[in-house]
Protein backbone atom coordinates (compact mmCIF):
# COMPACT_ATOMS: atom_id res chain seq x y z
CA UNK A 1 0.00 0.00 0.00
CA UNK A 2 0.82 3.97 -0.71
CA UNK A 3 2.43 6.27 1.81
CA UNK A 4 -1.22 7.39 2.39
CA UNK A 5 -2.14 9.52 5.06
CA UNK A 6 -5.76 7.38 4.99
CA UNK A 7 -3.71 4.51 5.72
CA UNK A 8 -1.79 5.09 7.96
CA UNK A 9 -4.24 6.26 10.33
CA UNK A 10 -5.75 2.89 10.30
CA UNK A 11 -3.03 1.12 10.80
CA UNK A 12 -1.92 3.38 13.79
CA UNK A 13 -5.26 2.42 15.22
CA UNK A 14 -4.40 -0.88 14.96
CA UNK A 15 -1.30 -0.78 16.43
CA UNK A 16 -2.60 1.23 19.23
CA UNK A 17 -5.08 -1.70 19.78
CA UNK A 18 -2.38 -3.91 19.27
CA UNK A 19 -0.60 -2.36 22.34
CA UNK A 20 -4.00 -2.35 24.39
CA UNK A 21 -3.80 -6.39 24.12
CA UNK A 22 -6.14 -6.73 21.95
CA UNK A 23 -5.58 -9.21 18.70
CA UNK A 24 -6.24 -6.79 15.67
CA UNK A 25 -6.11 -8.08 11.59
CA UNK A 26 -5.99 -5.79 9.15
CA UNK A 27 -7.67 -6.70 5.48
CA UNK A 28 -6.56 -5.76 2.20
CA UNK A 29 -8.44 -5.95 -0.70
CA UNK A 30 -7.98 -6.25 -4.60
CA UNK A 31 -11.17 -5.22 -5.24
CA UNK A 32 -13.38 -2.86 -2.80
CA UNK A 33 -15.97 -1.10 -5.43
CA UNK A 34 -19.05 -3.81 -5.95
CA UNK A 35 -19.68 -1.67 -9.11
CA UNK A 36 -15.90 -3.48 -10.73
CA UNK A 37 -16.87 -6.80 -10.46
CA UNK A 38 -18.69 -6.96 -14.32
CA UNK A 39 -14.68 -6.75 -15.20
CA UNK A 40 -12.75 -8.51 -12.78
CA UNK A 41 -9.75 -9.42 -14.63
CA UNK A 42 -8.06 -6.69 -13.37
CA UNK A 43 -8.84 -7.32 -9.29
CA UNK A 44 -8.10 -11.21 -9.65
CA UNK A 45 -4.84 -10.94 -11.21
CA UNK A 46 -3.70 -8.10 -8.36
CA UNK A 47 -5.35 -10.65 -6.29
CA UNK A 48 -3.45 -13.66 -7.12
CA UNK A 49 0.04 -11.55 -7.61
CA UNK A 50 0.02 -10.46 -4.12
CA UNK A 51 -1.20 -13.71 -2.80
CA UNK A 52 1.64 -15.52 -4.97
CA UNK A 53 4.39 -12.41 -3.39
CA UNK A 54 2.92 -12.62 0.33
CA UNK A 55 2.78 -8.94 0.23
CA UNK A 56 0.22 -8.30 2.22
CA UNK A 57 0.87 -4.91 4.39
CA UNK A 58 2.27 -1.55 3.91
CA UNK A 59 5.97 -2.70 3.01
CA UNK A 60 8.64 -1.22 4.40
CA UNK A 61 7.17 2.86 4.60
CA UNK A 62 5.07 1.42 7.84
CA UNK A 63 6.77 -1.49 9.93
CA UNK A 64 3.42 -2.48 11.71
CA UNK A 65 3.14 -3.86 15.14
CA UNK A 66 4.30 -7.84 15.58
CA UNK A 67 0.21 -8.24 16.86
CA UNK A 68 -1.33 -7.21 14.06
CA UNK A 69 -1.70 -9.78 11.23
CA UNK A 70 -2.34 -8.87 7.48
CA UNK A 71 -4.71 -10.28 5.26
CA UNK A 72 -4.96 -10.22 1.33
CA UNK A 73 -8.30 -10.61 -0.06
CA UNK A 74 -9.92 -10.62 -3.27
CA UNK A 75 -12.91 -8.29 -1.83
CA UNK A 76 -14.24 -7.29 1.96
CA UNK A 77 -17.38 -9.71 1.16
CA UNK A 78 -18.67 -11.06 4.80
CA UNK A 79 -16.90 -14.59 3.75
CA UNK A 80 -13.69 -13.85 3.37
CA UNK A 81 -13.58 -12.11 6.85
CA UNK A 82 -11.37 -13.91 9.47
CA UNK A 83 -13.20 -14.92 13.08
CA UNK A 84 -13.67 -11.87 14.93
CA UNK A 85 -16.14 -9.79 17.86
CA UNK A 86 -15.90 -6.56 16.37
CA UNK A 87 -15.99 -4.86 12.64
CA UNK A 88 -14.19 -1.80 11.29
CA UNK A 89 -15.08 -0.36 8.16
CA UNK A 90 -12.49 2.31 6.95
CA UNK A 91 -13.75 3.25 3.58
CA UNK A 92 -17.22 3.75 1.93
CA UNK A 93 -15.75 1.24 -0.43
CA UNK A 94 -16.13 -1.71 1.78
CA UNK A 95 -18.78 -0.26 4.09
CA UNK A 96 -20.82 -0.93 1.15
CA UNK A 97 -20.33 -4.74 1.61
CA UNK A 98 -21.50 -5.49 5.19
CA UNK A 99 -25.25 -4.33 6.76
CA UNK A 100 -24.46 -4.06 10.24
CA UNK A 101 -28.41 -5.01 10.87
CA UNK A 102 -27.31 -8.44 9.55
CA UNK A 103 -24.09 -9.31 11.43
CA UNK A 104 -23.27 -10.99 14.45
CA UNK A 105 -20.76 -8.66 15.43
CA UNK A 106 -20.86 -5.13 16.45
CA UNK A 107 -20.20 -3.06 13.17
CA UNK A 108 -18.19 0.05 13.28
CA UNK A 109 -16.92 2.74 10.41
CA UNK A 110 -14.42 4.73 10.53
CA UNK A 111 -15.23 8.29 8.59
CA UNK A 112 -12.60 9.69 7.05
CA UNK A 113 -14.16 10.39 3.73
CA UNK A 114 -15.42 13.93 4.04
CA UNK A 115 -13.27 15.14 0.45
CA UNK A 116 -14.66 12.11 -1.20
CA UNK A 117 -18.24 12.70 -0.48
CA UNK A 118 -18.03 16.56 -0.73
CA UNK A 119 -16.51 16.42 -4.33
CA UNK A 120 -18.33 13.03 -5.65
CA UNK A 121 -20.06 12.51 -8.72
CA UNK A 122 -23.51 12.59 -7.72
CA UNK A 123 -23.61 8.84 -8.36
CA UNK A 124 -21.22 8.55 -5.76
CA UNK A 125 -22.56 11.01 -3.04
CA UNK A 126 -25.42 8.68 -3.30
CA UNK A 127 -23.50 5.49 -2.42
CA UNK A 128 -21.72 6.96 -0.27
CA UNK A 129 -24.38 8.61 1.71
CA UNK A 130 -25.99 5.42 1.90
CA UNK A 131 -23.51 3.41 3.44
CA UNK A 132 -24.57 6.22 6.11
CA UNK A 133 -27.50 4.96 6.66
CA UNK A 134 -26.72 0.95 7.91
CA UNK A 135 -26.86 1.30 11.38
CA UNK A 136 -23.31 1.64 12.14
CA UNK A 137 -21.16 2.85 15.36
CA UNK A 138 -19.84 5.44 13.73
CA UNK A 139 -15.95 6.64 14.54
CA UNK A 140 -15.46 10.68 13.20
CA UNK A 141 -11.69 11.62 13.01
CA UNK A 142 -12.73 15.23 12.86
CA UNK A 143 -15.15 18.12 13.54
CA UNK A 144 -16.28 18.48 9.99
CA UNK A 145 -16.66 15.51 9.30
CA UNK A 146 -19.04 15.24 12.61
CA UNK A 147 -20.51 17.93 11.00
CA UNK A 148 -21.14 16.42 7.84
CA UNK A 149 -22.44 13.34 9.23
CA UNK A 150 -25.24 15.31 11.18
CA UNK A 151 -26.39 16.99 8.09
CA UNK A 152 -26.79 13.43 6.66
CA UNK A 153 -29.24 12.77 9.87
CA UNK A 154 -26.43 10.53 11.17
CA UNK A 155 -26.94 9.78 14.66
CA UNK A 156 -24.56 6.80 16.84
CA UNK A 157 -21.07 9.41 16.25
CA UNK A 158 -18.25 8.95 17.90
CA UNK A 159 -15.45 11.31 18.33
CA UNK A 160 -12.23 9.92 17.58
CA UNK A 161 -9.86 12.52 16.17
CA UNK A 162 -6.40 11.53 14.61
CA UNK A 163 -3.33 11.38 16.62
CA UNK A 164 0.44 12.89 15.58
CA UNK A 165 3.76 10.10 16.34
CA UNK A 166 5.45 12.38 18.50
CA UNK A 167 8.21 9.93 18.19
CA UNK A 168 8.48 10.96 14.48
CA UNK A 169 7.43 14.12 13.97
CA UNK A 170 8.60 16.71 17.05
CA UNK A 171 11.12 19.40 17.12
CA UNK A 172 14.67 18.11 17.43
CA UNK A 173 17.36 20.51 19.31
CA UNK A 174 19.47 21.13 16.50
CA UNK A 175 16.45 22.06 14.98
CA UNK A 176 15.20 24.76 16.63
CA UNK A 177 11.63 26.30 17.00
CA UNK A 178 11.48 27.88 13.53
CA UNK A 179 15.25 29.30 13.55
CA UNK A 180 17.67 30.65 11.55
CA UNK A 181 18.16 27.33 10.02
CA UNK A 182 15.17 26.81 8.68
CA UNK A 183 14.89 27.49 4.76
CA UNK A 184 12.36 25.20 3.42
CA UNK A 185 8.52 26.06 2.68
CA UNK A 186 6.95 22.28 1.95
CA UNK A 187 3.96 20.81 0.56
CA UNK A 188 2.39 17.51 -0.12
CA UNK A 189 1.83 15.95 -3.53
CA UNK A 190 -1.50 14.49 -4.81
CA UNK A 191 -2.83 13.91 -7.91
CA UNK A 192 -6.57 14.33 -7.00
CA UNK A 193 -7.99 17.38 -8.58
CA UNK A 194 -9.48 17.94 -4.68
CA UNK A 195 -6.35 18.37 -3.42
CA UNK A 196 -5.47 21.34 -5.55
CA UNK A 197 -1.88 20.54 -5.32
CA UNK A 198 -1.16 22.80 -8.58
CA UNK A 199 -2.41 25.52 -6.30
CA UNK A 200 0.70 26.01 -4.17
CA UNK A 201 2.90 25.62 -7.26
CA UNK A 202 1.19 28.36 -8.65
CA UNK A 203 1.32 30.04 -5.50
CA UNK A 204 4.72 30.04 -5.40
CA UNK A 205 5.35 30.62 -8.20
CA UNK A 206 4.01 33.96 -8.24
CA UNK A 207 5.92 35.19 -5.57
CA UNK A 208 9.51 32.72 -4.73
CA UNK A 209 10.99 35.30 -6.91
CA UNK A 210 10.47 37.86 -4.18
CA UNK A 211 11.07 35.82 -1.35
CA UNK A 212 14.37 36.21 0.62
CA UNK A 213 16.26 34.62 1.44
CA UNK A 214 15.16 31.95 -1.51
CA UNK A 215 13.52 29.20 -0.02
CA UNK A 216 14.46 25.32 -0.49
CA UNK A 217 10.99 24.54 -2.24
CA UNK A 218 10.41 20.88 -1.53
CA UNK A 219 7.13 18.32 -1.97
CA UNK A 220 6.40 14.59 -1.31
CA UNK A 221 4.40 12.00 -2.66
CA UNK A 222 3.52 8.42 -3.51
CA UNK A 223 3.70 8.77 -7.28
CA UNK A 224 7.13 9.03 -9.46
CA UNK A 225 8.05 12.57 -10.10
CA UNK A 226 5.35 14.70 -11.97
CA UNK A 227 4.96 17.39 -14.20
CA UNK A 228 6.14 20.06 -11.45
CA UNK A 229 8.65 22.54 -12.14
CA UNK A 230 12.69 22.37 -11.91
CA UNK A 231 12.54 24.15 -8.66
CA UNK A 232 10.82 22.00 -6.66
CA UNK A 233 12.68 19.44 -4.82
CA UNK A 234 10.23 16.59 -4.76
CA UNK A 235 10.73 13.44 -3.11
CA UNK A 236 8.83 10.40 -3.41
CA UNK A 237 7.41 7.96 -0.85
CA UNK A 238 9.94 9.49 2.02
CA UNK A 239 9.58 7.03 4.97
CA UNK A 240 8.97 8.88 8.12
CA UNK A 241 12.44 9.92 9.21
CA UNK A 242 13.37 11.30 6.56
CA UNK A 243 10.14 13.48 6.47
CA UNK A 244 10.41 13.92 9.57
CA UNK A 245 13.94 16.28 8.82
CA UNK A 246 12.08 17.74 5.63
CA UNK A 247 9.55 18.89 7.79
CA UNK A 248 12.06 20.31 10.87
CA UNK A 249 14.04 22.21 7.92
CA UNK A 250 10.78 23.67 6.99
CA UNK A 251 9.49 27.12 7.80
CA UNK A 252 6.63 26.76 6.30
CA UNK A 253 4.50 24.40 5.06
CA UNK A 254 1.65 24.90 2.72
CA UNK A 255 -1.67 23.38 2.20
CA UNK A 256 -3.91 24.13 -0.53
CA UNK A 257 -6.77 21.38 -0.81
CA UNK A 258 -10.66 22.22 -1.22
CA UNK A 259 -11.45 20.10 1.50
CA UNK A 260 -9.81 17.53 4.12
CA UNK A 261 -10.99 14.99 6.23
CA UNK A 262 -8.42 16.49 8.70
CA UNK A 263 -5.26 16.30 6.44
CA UNK A 264 -2.16 14.67 8.30
CA UNK A 265 0.71 16.46 6.53
CA UNK A 266 -0.53 20.06 8.05
CA UNK A 267 -0.83 18.64 11.30
CA UNK A 268 2.73 16.83 10.95
CA UNK A 269 4.70 19.71 10.07
CA UNK A 270 3.63 21.64 12.78
CA UNK A 271 4.92 19.32 15.26
CA UNK A 272 8.04 19.85 13.37
CA UNK A 273 8.12 23.35 14.08
CA UNK A 274 6.72 24.49 10.78
CA UNK A 275 4.66 27.58 10.64
CA UNK A 276 1.26 26.32 8.81
CA UNK A 277 -0.42 28.29 5.51
CA UNK A 278 -3.62 26.71 4.42
CA UNK A 279 -6.53 26.73 2.60
CA UNK A 280 -9.29 26.51 5.45
CA UNK A 281 -9.97 23.05 3.92
CA UNK A 282 -12.59 21.73 6.93
CA UNK A 283 -10.42 19.47 8.50
CA UNK A 284 -7.89 21.81 9.48
CA UNK A 285 -9.34 23.85 11.63
CA UNK A 286 -9.10 20.10 14.03
CA UNK A 287 -5.81 22.52 14.77
CA UNK A 288 -5.41 25.42 13.29
CA UNK A 289 -7.00 28.68 13.77
CA UNK A 290 -6.53 31.62 11.46
CA UNK A 291 -4.57 34.92 12.92
CA UNK A 292 -3.67 32.15 15.91
CA UNK A 293 -1.06 29.68 14.68
CA UNK A 294 -1.83 29.57 11.17
CA UNK A 295 -3.15 31.95 8.24
CA UNK A 296 -5.73 30.05 6.71
CA UNK A 297 -7.12 31.37 3.47
CA UNK A 298 -10.46 30.31 0.92
CA UNK A 299 -10.34 27.03 -0.97
CA UNK A 300 -9.15 28.04 -4.87
CA UNK A 301 -7.92 31.52 -3.89
CA UNK A 302 -4.75 31.62 -4.78
CA UNK A 303 -3.68 34.82 -4.86
CA UNK A 304 -4.38 34.89 -1.11
CA UNK A 305 -2.75 31.92 -0.84
CA UNK A 306 0.38 33.55 -2.03
CA UNK A 307 -0.16 36.73 0.21
CA UNK A 308 -0.10 34.49 2.88
CA UNK A 309 3.00 32.62 2.46
CA UNK A 310 5.01 35.86 1.64
CA UNK A 311 3.56 37.16 4.76
CA UNK A 312 5.06 35.09 7.24
CA UNK A 313 8.28 33.93 5.24
CA UNK A 314 9.15 37.84 5.76
CA UNK A 315 7.74 38.32 9.16
CA UNK A 316 10.19 36.29 11.44
CA UNK A 317 8.51 37.07 14.67
CA UNK A 318 4.95 36.24 13.80
CA UNK A 319 6.17 33.23 11.90
CA UNK A 320 7.91 32.05 15.28
CA UNK A 321 4.93 32.85 16.97
CA UNK A 322 2.79 30.50 15.18
CA UNK A 323 4.70 28.20 14.78
CA UNK A 324 5.44 27.86 18.48
CA UNK A 325 1.77 27.77 19.27
CA UNK A 326 1.07 25.02 15.79
CA UNK A 327 3.27 22.86 18.14
CA UNK A 328 1.64 23.40 21.47
CA UNK A 329 -1.88 22.48 19.60
CA UNK A 330 -1.40 19.64 18.38
CA UNK A 331 1.18 18.40 20.97
CA UNK A 332 -2.42 17.81 22.57
CA UNK A 333 -3.13 15.29 19.48
CA UNK A 334 -1.44 11.82 20.68
CA UNK A 335 -1.87 8.62 19.66
CA UNK A 336 -2.67 7.76 23.05
CA UNK A 337 -5.72 10.24 22.99
CA UNK A 338 -6.70 8.95 20.01
CA UNK A 339 -6.54 5.19 20.93
CA UNK A 340 -8.35 6.03 24.28
CA UNK A 341 -11.36 7.37 22.48
CA UNK A 342 -11.53 4.75 19.84
CA UNK A 343 -11.32 2.25 22.86
CA UNK A 344 -14.11 3.85 24.44
CA UNK A 345 -16.32 4.04 21.18
CA UNK A 346 -15.86 0.17 20.97
CA UNK A 347 -16.58 -0.39 24.56
CA UNK A 348 -19.79 1.40 24.56
CA UNK A 349 -20.65 0.47 20.77
CA UNK A 350 -20.39 -3.43 22.47
CA UNK A 351 -22.21 -2.80 24.90
CA UNK A 352 -25.27 -1.36 23.08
Amino acid sequence: MNPVGGFKVVYRHAEELAWRGYQVAVLHVAEADRLCWRHPIRPVARFLYRSVSRRAGPGGWYPLHANVTCHWRLCPHPRFLPACDIIIASAWQTAEWFHPLTMHQPCFYLVQDYEHYIFAAEKTRVRIAATYKKGWHFLSISPAVTSMLEDLGVENIHDVPNGIDYQRYHVEQSAALNGGNRRGIGFAWRPESHKASMDTVAALDRIRANLHPQPHIWAFGASRRPALPAWVDYHQNPDDASLGQCYRKSALFVVSSHAEGWGLPGAEAMGCGAALVSSDNGGVRAYARHGWNALLSPPGDVAQLARNVSTLWHDSAQRRLFAKRGCLEVRQLTWSRAAEGMERALQSGTKA
